[in-house]
Protein backbone atom coordinates (compact mmCIF):
# COMPACT_ATOMS: atom_id res chain seq x y z
CA UNK A 1 0.00 0.00 0.00
CA UNK A 2 1.07 3.81 -0.58
CA UNK A 3 0.94 5.83 1.84
CA UNK A 4 1.12 10.19 1.60
CA UNK A 5 1.95 11.02 4.84
CA UNK A 6 3.42 10.13 8.19
CA UNK A 7 0.92 9.19 11.03
CA UNK A 8 -1.34 6.75 12.60
CA UNK A 9 -3.74 5.15 10.18
CA UNK A 10 -6.90 3.21 10.66
CA UNK A 11 -7.07 -0.15 9.71
CA UNK A 12 -10.50 -2.38 8.90
CA UNK A 13 -10.65 -5.80 8.03
CA UNK A 14 -14.05 -6.41 6.03
CA UNK A 15 -14.89 -9.55 6.90
CA UNK A 16 -17.65 -12.53 7.03
CA UNK A 17 -18.05 -15.68 9.63
CA UNK A 18 -20.61 -17.97 10.57
CA UNK A 19 -21.05 -18.46 14.14
CA UNK A 20 -22.13 -21.80 13.92
CA UNK A 21 -19.61 -23.25 11.07
CA UNK A 22 -17.61 -26.03 13.28
CA UNK A 23 -14.47 -24.81 12.99
CA UNK A 24 -15.88 -21.59 14.81
CA UNK A 25 -17.73 -23.10 17.84
CA UNK A 26 -14.43 -24.11 19.69
CA UNK A 27 -13.74 -20.13 20.16
CA UNK A 28 -16.24 -17.50 18.35
CA UNK A 29 -14.22 -15.09 17.20
CA UNK A 30 -11.83 -16.34 14.85
CA UNK A 31 -8.20 -14.73 15.40
CA UNK A 32 -5.75 -13.68 12.24
CA UNK A 33 -2.65 -12.11 12.57
CA UNK A 34 -1.87 -8.30 11.58
CA UNK A 35 1.45 -7.21 10.41
CA UNK A 36 3.86 -3.82 8.33
CA UNK A 37 6.45 -4.89 6.73
CA UNK A 38 7.09 -7.86 8.72
CA UNK A 39 6.87 -6.31 12.45
CA UNK A 40 3.58 -4.38 14.06
CA UNK A 41 2.13 -7.77 14.52
CA UNK A 42 -1.28 -7.59 16.42
CA UNK A 43 -3.56 -10.71 16.79
CA UNK A 44 -7.28 -9.39 15.62
CA UNK A 45 -10.85 -11.13 16.66
CA UNK A 46 -13.04 -11.38 13.65
CA UNK A 47 -16.50 -10.74 14.31
CA UNK A 48 -19.39 -13.37 14.35
CA UNK A 49 -22.59 -13.71 11.32
CA UNK A 50 -25.67 -15.70 11.69
CA UNK A 51 -24.77 -16.64 8.49
CA UNK A 52 -22.19 -16.82 6.12
CA UNK A 53 -21.38 -13.46 3.46
CA UNK A 54 -23.32 -11.57 6.33
CA UNK A 55 -20.44 -8.90 6.56
CA UNK A 56 -18.70 -6.98 9.44
CA UNK A 57 -15.59 -5.09 9.81
CA UNK A 58 -13.05 -4.87 13.24
CA UNK A 59 -10.38 -2.33 13.08
CA UNK A 60 -7.18 -1.43 14.98
CA UNK A 61 -4.23 1.28 13.89
CA UNK A 62 -0.55 0.72 12.59
CA UNK A 63 1.96 3.35 12.66
CA UNK A 64 2.93 4.18 9.36
CA UNK A 65 5.56 6.69 7.61
CA UNK A 66 5.14 7.85 3.87
CA UNK A 67 5.87 5.34 1.25
CA UNK A 68 4.90 1.94 0.44
CA UNK A 69 4.23 -0.32 3.00
CA UNK A 70 3.26 -4.15 3.09
CA UNK A 71 0.28 -5.34 5.30
CA UNK A 72 0.19 -8.85 5.60
CA UNK A 73 -3.70 -10.91 6.77
CA UNK A 74 -1.96 -14.24 8.50
CA UNK A 75 -3.15 -17.54 10.03
CA UNK A 76 -0.09 -17.78 11.74
CA UNK A 77 2.04 -15.77 13.72
CA UNK A 78 5.53 -14.14 12.39
CA UNK A 79 6.98 -16.49 14.98
CA UNK A 80 4.96 -19.71 14.33
CA UNK A 81 4.01 -20.06 17.95
CA UNK A 82 0.35 -19.19 17.59
CA UNK A 83 -2.34 -19.90 14.40
CA UNK A 84 -6.17 -19.08 13.60
CA UNK A 85 -8.78 -21.38 15.15
CA UNK A 86 -12.14 -20.46 13.33
CA UNK A 87 -12.64 -19.67 9.77
CA UNK A 88 -13.57 -16.68 7.90
CA UNK A 89 -13.68 -14.93 4.30
CA UNK A 90 -12.14 -11.58 4.27
CA UNK A 91 -13.30 -9.27 1.53
CA UNK A 92 -10.89 -6.70 2.08
CA UNK A 93 -8.86 -3.94 4.38
CA UNK A 94 -9.44 -0.75 4.16
CA UNK A 95 -6.85 2.11 5.35
CA UNK A 96 -7.41 5.50 6.49
CA UNK A 97 -5.45 8.51 8.51
CA UNK A 98 -6.42 8.03 11.93
CA UNK A 99 -9.46 11.26 13.46
CA UNK A 100 -8.62 12.59 16.60
CA UNK A 101 -12.36 12.40 16.66
CA UNK A 102 -12.85 8.72 15.25
CA UNK A 103 -13.97 6.92 18.45
CA UNK A 104 -16.69 9.76 19.19
CA UNK A 105 -20.32 9.57 17.70
CA UNK A 106 -22.17 12.36 16.84
CA UNK A 107 -26.05 12.25 17.03
CA UNK A 108 -27.71 15.26 15.54
CA UNK A 109 -30.74 16.66 17.54
CA UNK A 110 -33.15 17.46 14.29
CA UNK A 111 -32.99 13.70 13.24
CA UNK A 112 -33.91 12.63 17.62
CA UNK A 113 -37.63 11.56 17.63
CA UNK A 114 -38.90 14.42 19.04
CA UNK A 115 -42.20 14.33 21.71
CA UNK A 116 -43.37 18.62 21.84
CA UNK A 117 -39.92 19.38 21.14
CA UNK A 118 -39.39 20.89 17.56
CA UNK A 119 -36.81 21.10 15.05
CA UNK A 120 -35.93 24.13 14.09
CA UNK A 121 -33.49 25.09 10.97
CA UNK A 122 -32.54 29.05 11.56
CA UNK A 123 -29.10 29.88 13.48
CA UNK A 124 -30.28 30.20 17.51
CA UNK A 125 -30.40 34.30 18.54
CA UNK A 126 -26.27 34.60 19.40
CA UNK A 127 -24.61 32.05 17.18
CA UNK A 128 -23.44 31.74 13.71
CA UNK A 129 -24.53 29.39 11.01
CA UNK A 130 -21.03 27.86 11.60
CA UNK A 131 -21.57 27.03 15.43
CA UNK A 132 -24.34 24.64 13.81
CA UNK A 133 -23.77 21.31 13.93
CA UNK A 134 -25.83 19.28 11.10
CA UNK A 135 -28.80 21.17 9.61
CA UNK A 136 -30.30 22.26 12.36
CA UNK A 137 -31.02 22.23 16.24
CA UNK A 138 -34.53 21.54 18.66
CA UNK A 139 -35.85 23.80 21.20
CA UNK A 140 -37.58 22.21 23.72
CA UNK A 141 -39.77 23.33 26.19
CA UNK A 142 -41.03 22.25 29.99
CA UNK A 143 -42.26 18.02 29.30
CA UNK A 144 -40.79 18.24 26.02
CA UNK A 145 -38.50 15.69 24.91
CA UNK A 146 -36.35 14.12 22.27
CA UNK A 147 -35.10 10.77 22.61
CA UNK A 148 -31.69 9.30 20.93
CA UNK A 149 -31.08 5.46 20.23
CA UNK A 150 -27.24 5.07 20.99
CA UNK A 151 -25.50 2.16 20.20
CA UNK A 152 -22.61 0.77 22.72
CA UNK A 153 -19.99 -1.28 21.60
CA UNK A 154 -19.98 -3.36 25.21
CA UNK A 155 -20.98 -2.67 28.47
CA UNK A 156 -18.60 0.27 29.32
CA UNK A 157 -18.37 4.26 30.84
CA UNK A 158 -19.13 6.92 27.83
CA UNK A 159 -18.90 10.44 28.05
CA UNK A 160 -21.85 11.87 27.30
CA UNK A 161 -22.12 15.77 25.72
CA UNK A 162 -25.25 17.38 25.14
CA UNK A 163 -24.40 20.37 23.11
CA UNK A 164 -27.07 23.21 23.60
CA UNK A 165 -27.15 26.78 22.31
CA UNK A 166 -27.42 29.14 25.25
CA UNK A 167 -28.64 28.81 28.66
CA UNK A 168 -31.40 26.00 29.29
CA UNK A 169 -33.03 24.15 31.98
CA UNK A 170 -33.39 20.10 31.69
CA UNK A 171 -32.49 16.71 32.32
CA UNK A 172 -30.46 14.02 30.68
CA UNK A 173 -31.82 10.14 30.98
CA UNK A 174 -30.00 6.91 30.17
CA UNK A 175 -32.20 3.76 30.36
CA UNK A 176 -34.90 5.21 32.44
CA UNK A 177 -32.09 7.20 34.79
CA UNK A 178 -31.57 10.98 35.56
CA UNK A 179 -27.86 11.12 35.14
CA UNK A 180 -27.29 15.02 34.63
CA UNK A 181 -28.84 18.95 35.22
CA UNK A 182 -28.60 20.22 31.93
CA UNK A 183 -28.70 23.42 34.03
CA UNK A 184 -25.36 22.48 35.88
CA UNK A 185 -23.74 21.33 33.08
CA UNK A 186 -23.48 19.74 29.60
CA UNK A 187 -20.85 16.84 30.08
CA UNK A 188 -21.63 13.95 32.26
CA UNK A 189 -20.18 9.92 32.59
CA UNK A 190 -22.51 7.11 32.70
CA UNK A 191 -22.67 3.59 31.88
CA UNK A 192 -23.92 2.12 28.21
CA UNK A 193 -25.08 -1.19 28.04
CA UNK A 194 -23.65 -3.27 25.01
CA UNK A 195 -26.69 -2.89 22.64
CA UNK A 196 -28.96 0.00 21.90
CA UNK A 197 -29.33 2.32 24.97
CA UNK A 198 -32.12 4.89 25.11
CA UNK A 199 -31.22 8.43 25.81
CA UNK A 200 -33.46 10.93 26.22
CA UNK A 201 -33.24 15.33 26.89
CA UNK A 202 -36.13 16.35 28.57
CA UNK A 203 -36.86 20.46 29.12
CA UNK A 204 -37.54 21.59 32.27
CA UNK A 205 -37.90 25.10 31.44
CA UNK A 206 -38.68 27.30 28.38
CA UNK A 207 -35.72 27.90 25.74
CA UNK A 208 -33.97 24.89 25.94
CA UNK A 209 -32.15 24.92 22.19
CA UNK A 210 -30.21 21.45 21.73
CA UNK A 211 -27.69 21.02 18.76
CA UNK A 212 -26.39 17.40 19.39
CA UNK A 213 -25.29 14.88 21.58
CA UNK A 214 -22.01 13.37 21.44
CA UNK A 215 -20.92 10.28 23.08
CA UNK A 216 -17.11 9.22 23.57
CA UNK A 217 -15.06 6.51 25.36
CA UNK A 218 -15.15 6.97 29.04
CA UNK A 219 -12.72 8.81 30.99
CA UNK A 220 -12.27 6.08 34.02
CA UNK A 221 -14.33 8.30 36.00
CA UNK A 222 -17.01 5.89 37.57
CA UNK A 223 -15.91 3.69 40.20
CA UNK A 224 -15.75 0.09 39.27
CA UNK A 225 -16.07 -2.72 40.89
CA UNK A 226 -15.07 -6.07 39.44
CA UNK A 227 -17.17 -9.48 39.63
CA UNK A 228 -15.57 -12.53 39.14
CA UNK A 229 -17.83 -15.37 37.99
CA UNK A 230 -15.73 -18.50 39.04
CA UNK A 231 -15.91 -16.53 42.50
CA UNK A 232 -19.55 -17.09 42.95
CA UNK A 233 -21.31 -19.36 44.44
CA UNK A 234 -23.01 -21.78 42.52
CA UNK A 235 -25.66 -23.77 41.96
CA UNK A 236 -26.94 -26.14 39.72
CA UNK A 237 -24.36 -25.20 36.85
CA UNK A 238 -21.33 -27.08 35.67
CA UNK A 239 -17.34 -26.30 37.56
CA UNK A 240 -15.86 -23.71 35.99
CA UNK A 241 -13.45 -23.98 33.78
CA UNK A 242 -10.20 -22.62 32.11
CA UNK A 243 -11.16 -19.78 29.33
CA UNK A 244 -8.56 -18.92 26.49
CA UNK A 245 -9.27 -15.26 26.61
CA UNK A 246 -8.60 -13.73 29.95
CA UNK A 247 -10.52 -11.62 31.95
CA UNK A 248 -7.38 -8.73 32.25
CA UNK A 249 -9.06 -5.68 29.70
CA UNK A 250 -12.61 -7.48 28.47
CA UNK A 251 -15.86 -5.84 30.31
CA UNK A 252 -16.50 -7.41 33.30
CA UNK A 253 -17.74 -4.62 35.69
CA UNK A 254 -20.36 -2.76 37.49
CA UNK A 255 -21.22 0.84 37.33
CA UNK A 256 -22.18 3.40 39.88
CA UNK A 257 -25.59 2.57 38.46
CA UNK A 258 -25.15 -0.93 40.36
CA UNK A 259 -25.05 -2.17 37.10
CA UNK A 260 -22.52 -6.12 36.79
CA UNK A 261 -20.84 -7.50 34.11
CA UNK A 262 -19.09 -10.91 33.56
CA UNK A 263 -16.99 -12.75 31.17
CA UNK A 264 -16.44 -16.64 30.94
Amino acid sequence: MEVPADGTYDLSVFSSTLNTFARVTEQGPTNIFVSVDGAQEQEIHLPLGYKWVVWDSTSTTVDLTAGTHTIRLAARSLDGQRGTVGDAIVDRITLGLASENADSAVYEAEHASLDGARAQYTVPAGASAGDVSGAGTVRLGADDSATFWVYGEQNAEATLTAQLHGPGQGQLWVNGREVLDLADAQEVAAHLDGGVNKIVVTGTGSGLVLDRLVVSPGRDALPVTQYQAEDARLGGVPPSSTCRWPTAGRPSAASAASRATTTP
